[in-house]
Order: structure tokens, then C-alpha cells, then sequence
């Protein structure tokens, strides 16, 4: 009986095979891939803080988590609820809301303006709708380091540094014992040269650390110049020794569109492939040479419905940092698109398989 069962067992692995991948296609948290260990695909404030390991960010039970984020300025605009909703459907987990003290949100940037002193109930209450859902806050003091330099007068990095932890510490000191606001963009696009942004992340990060040091730092140093060949010494930190603090996260901004340099317009398909070759070169050196988690917001301006050169490259690049576990930002369903024009990016976006495909 022994010698006939045997057979017959044989017969029956694919179908148990079968039946366990498609268990771990369902059971997605619990995957295991042998490069980061256990990944931890639908984070939520549940989890608690998170911190980085090498050039991956990790929760408590120190699994990779997989960072998908949108960026929203939800103070002027009533669809946050909506957005979160389309976005998950998606497998968004974080959302960075992004703001800038009234004064500096003039024409066009109306939508930006929060008042801490008068609306720290509003951001309150987008906080708890957010922990709710189940997804994480980045908190982003949305101004360049050119706006503060023009806007404001501000032409030193000690400066800046001050004007942004001004703004950004009673934020911080709000919500330290939230972990639902699990890291900061302290400012966007800064130009201040290697050595100045090395002075200004060091001042920024090392004083509002002080105030909560389980925060993520969303340094956003990574942008078109810095993409480009020949740039990417412009970066403040080129080596994992230079980094000056733990949990710090490599992050950037790119629009396609506009007709710039990183634009291939609607029909260059050759130049598409073109600018995603020296986009993810520089991604990887980055990566790899410093050796913290990097990513990036590929943005698009509106071109909607795309089926053009534009979206085949943010698609392109989309499933290349997917694959290569980027840190990814998607700008879509953002104010500019509203709801039905960002579900469509999305769906442009990632038209076959929700998420997650290739962690």
C-alpha cells in the first residue's frame, strides 16, 4: 500500500503547490523575499513608528515596509476623505499633506495656506481621518529653498534652517506621541550647495529631533539637476558616513512635462526611454553609495488621458522603482487633478494588477 501511495502523492503536489501560491497571493503581508526579509505591504499608525535599516525603512517587528505615498494640500480642499479611498484602492499607504504658513501661499498656491495658530483643529481632524483610514502622515512645509531666498530674504543655509524650524517644531511637538505622523518634509528642492545643505539638514534635523527622534526625514534633495549626469555630486551627503543622522530618507521631486529638459513630450518615445536610462542611473548611485532609503515623486503636469510619450515614461519608471523597492510618491489625485481624473492616473498608471506587484 505504502509503494502505490507514493505515486500518488506525487500527483497531487502541483495542485497543493497551486493552492499555496495562491494562499501567499491573497496573504500578501506575510511574503518573504530573501533580500529584506518580511514585507510589510499595508502599514498602518497600528504599527507604531518606523525606523531605517540600511536602505530599507522597517516597523517594530522589523519588516519592510513597502512606502507608497500621494501628496494632498487638504486644507481648501473637501475631497481628502475620497482621495485616501481611491488611493488605497490602489495600495497607497502614505499621504504627505503639504502646507505653507499663509503668507507664503499667495497666488497660485492658495490651496497650501494653513495657519497653525488658528487651524491646529483642522489639521487635528485630517490627521485622525487619516489614522482611520489606516494610512500614514509625512508632514511637508511645502517651500523651495529659492522661494525662501526670493520670498523671504533668506540667503544663508543658517537662515533658512531657522525661518524652517520656526515653522515646522510646534508641528513636530503637536503630534510627537502620534505615530501617525511619522515624518517630516522639512522644505522642497533645496539649492544650497553640498556644503550648505549639509549645515542646513544638520541644524533642521538635528534641533527637531530633539523634539521627537522616532520621526522619519524626508530630505528632499533629489530633483531634475540632481538626476541629470554630471550632477549628482551636488547631493550633501555621498557616503553612508556623511549622513548625519539615523532615519533620514533620500526623497525627491521630478515633473514630466512642460516642455523641460525631462520632458519627452507627447510622441518621443526614444527620448523617453532616453531620460528613464539617466533617471534610474542616478536613482541607483544614489542608493548605493549612501546607502538610506531613496526615492522619488515622478509627477506629471495635465495630461490626461495620456496614452503619449509622457505616460509610457511614468509608467516606465513607476514599475522600475517598484521592482527595484524605491520609495515611490505619486502626485496624482493631487488638488490640480481632482477625484475622477486622478483615479483615471491611477488606473493609467497601474492598469493590470493592483498592488502589490513586485515586492
Amino acid at each position: 500500500m505504502r509503494r502505490r501511495s507514493f505515486p500518488f502523492v506525487l500527483l497531487l503536489l502541483p495542485i497543493l503547490t497551486c493552492f499555496i501560491l495562491q494562499s501567499n497571493a491573497l496573504v500578501s503581508s506575510s511574503f518573504i523575499v530573501s533580500s529584506s526579509g518580511m514585507i510589510n505591504y499595508n502599514p498602518t499608525p497600528e504599527d507604531g513608528w518606523l525606523h531605517t535599516d540600511g536602505i530599507y525603512i522597517k516597523d517594530n517587528a522589523s519588516r519592510t515596509v513597502a512606502v507608497r505615498a500621494i501628496a494632498n494640500f487638504p486644507w481648501t480642499y473637501p475631497y481628502l476623505s475620497q482621495v485616501i479611498d481611491n488611493a488605497k484602492n490602489h495600495g497607497i499607504n502614505f499621504i504627505t499633506l503639504g502646507f505653507r504658513p499663509p503668507e507664503e501661499a499667495t497666488f497660485p498656491l492658495e490651496n497650501f495656506a494653513f495657519d497653525f495658530n488658528t487651524q491646529a483643529s483642522l489639521m487635528d481632524d485630517k490627521i485622525n481621518l487619516c489614522k482611520s483610514k489606516g494610512v500614514y502622515v509625512i508632514l511637508n512645509y511645502h517651500h523651495s529653498s529659492a522661494g525662501l531666498y526670493y520670498d523671504l530674504g533668506l540667503t544663508t543655509p543658517e537662515a533658512q534652517a531657522s525661518h524652517v524650524i520656526d515653522v515646522v517644531a510646534p508641528l513636530v511637538d503637536r503630534y510627537k506621541d502620534e505615530p501617525t505622523v511619522v515624518g517630516i518634509r522639512p522644505l522642497d528642492e533645496p539649492h544650497l550647495g553640498r556644503a550648505g545643505e549639509q549645515i542646513f539638514w544638520q541644524q533642521v534635523i538635528g534641533t527637531l529631533r530633539g523634539i521627537n527622534p522616532n520621526l522619519l526625514w524626508f530630505a528632499h534633495i533629489i530633483n531634475v539637476l540632481r538626476l541629470g549626469l554630471g550632477y549628482w555630486y551636488l547631493n550633501p551627503w555621498q557616503t553612508p558616513a556623511e549622513v548625519p543622522y539615523p532615519n533620514i530618507i533620500m526623497d525627491g521631486g521630478w515633473w514630466i512635462g512642460g516642455g523641460r529638459e525631462s520632458d519627452p513630450g507627447t510622441s518621443d518615445y526614444a527620448k523617453a526611454d532616453e531620460i528613464f536610462t539617466w533617471v534610474t542611473d542616478a536613482m541607483a548611485y544614489f542608493r548605493t553609495n549612501v546607502g538610506i532609503p531613496t526615492g522619488l515623486t515622478p509627477g506629471i503636469d495635465e495630461y490626461y488621458p495620456a496614452n503619449n510619450a509622457r505616460s509610457y515614461l511614468l509608467i516606465k519608471l513607476h514599475r522600475w522603482m517598484e521592482e527595484n523597492r524605491y520609495i515611490l510618491t505619486h502626485y496624482v489625485a493631487d488638488y490640480q487633478l481632482g477625484i475622477d481624473q486622478g483615479e483615471a492616473c491611477f488606473n493609467e498608471v497601474f492598469p493590470d494588477t493592483p498592488y502589490p506587484q513586485y515586492w
